[in-house]
């Protein structure tokens, strides 16, 4: 016989005298946080607890395991059915208590568990869940009850937080199928908010964009807003990223129309006309994002983009953007 199950022989014989074949044996948990006071206490408090669940028919012993070939000769010894052992250790501020159940006959282990408290005065409560716990082989989150609510489960559960920040993109503009005006190109700038996970981005923008015409007869200016989402499939400094988004987009266009007087001597003239539409619009992107693992970032990216209304009459205003940002 090994000398610690001639100590857990030892250590359980008084037990031995009274525990029933069906009955469940609480050990003394592993310490190296709390005090062997605290030990006892909680030993004791967790006996209880047990007690309540297999109708009073739980025990204490002053052994301590930290495996289950320890547990089960504890067990053996006493003539137990069931064996708990468990653990304290911290990690921070944190109080951690470990606690497992093992079928003696078959030396099965139920599911181990464990419980995280700010303060020792929680171990009560603690007792209370493990005791429902580890008799009903249900888990922890699922034994919550008044009065046995620790400071750890009120507190609200901790989600993955995202890389967050505001960039601008400058860039130009180029028009399609003669729409804007008939306009050659443009240039914009764009104001947005960019919120970035590990494989996607969200990004909230509002842009602003002109023909690059000098002086009063710009053809078109338009003001977009809208949101887009990314996958962004890397995770390295450089990576590639493609998506698209919608939103509304108003637009001014200024363009030339003949105006006819007559009908047998017909006269023509060249008129400015001017009109400003808001419509529904979509877009899409692909580019590049470098220095990721920065803070500061920078997108290389192009766009193509249509919008749903017809100012002037002329078709749905389309156009190719292209621009380099940077998100603080």
């Amino acid at each position: 016989m090994r000398w610690w199950a001639a100590a857990v022989a030892l250590g359980v014989s008084l037990v031995g005298a009274v525990a029933q074949a069906d009955g469940w044996l609480v050990l003394k948990f592993q310490d190296s946080s709390v005090g062997s006071e605290t030990v006892t206490t909680f030993r004791d408090l967790l006996q209880v607890e047990v007690g309540k669940h297999v109708g009073g028919r739980a025990f204490a012993a002053d052994v301590t395991c930290s495996d289950v070939a320890c547990a089960v000769a504890a067990g053996q010894a006493s003539k137990a059915q069931f064996v708990i052992f468990g653990s304290f250790g911290r990690l921070g501020s944190k109080l951690i208590v470990t606690a497992q159940a093992v079928e003696v006959t078959s030396g099965t282990l139920r599911q181990p568990e464990r419980m995280t408290v700010d303060r020792v005065e929680d171990l009560e409560a603690v007792a209370t869940r493990l005791g429902a716990s580890l008799t009903s082989n249900k888990s922890v989150a699922e034994t919550a009850q008044l009065g046995a609510i620790t400071k750890t489960d009120q507190q609200p559960p901790v989600r993955r937080h995202g890389s967050a920040g505001f960039g601008l993109r400058v860039g130009g503009v180029i028009p399609l199928l003669g729409s804007y005006g008939g306009s050659p190109f443009g240039v914009g700038l764009d104001a947005s908010y960019w919120y970035e996970g590990t494989n996607f981005a969200i990004e909230p923008r509002l842009g602003f964009a002109v023909d690059s015409t000098s002086g009063p007869m710009r053809r078109f200016l338009e003001a977009p807003i809208d949101v887009s989402a990314y996958w962004i499939p890397g995770l390295g400094d450089f990576t590639l990223f493609v998506g698209g988004g919608m939103g509304v987009r108003i637009i001014n266009v200024r363009g030339k129309s003949t105006l006819v007087i007559g009908e047998v001597v017909r006269m023509t003239n060249e008129i400015d006309e001017s009109e400003t539409s808001v419509g529904f619009t979509m877009r899409a992107r692909v580019g590049a994002l470098l220095f990721r693992t920065w803070t500061v970032r920078m997108t290389i990216s192009a766009d193509y983009n249509i919008t749903f209304s017809q100012p002037l009459g002329q078709t749905f205003p389309q156009s190719v953007s292209f621009g380099i940002g940077v998100i603080f």
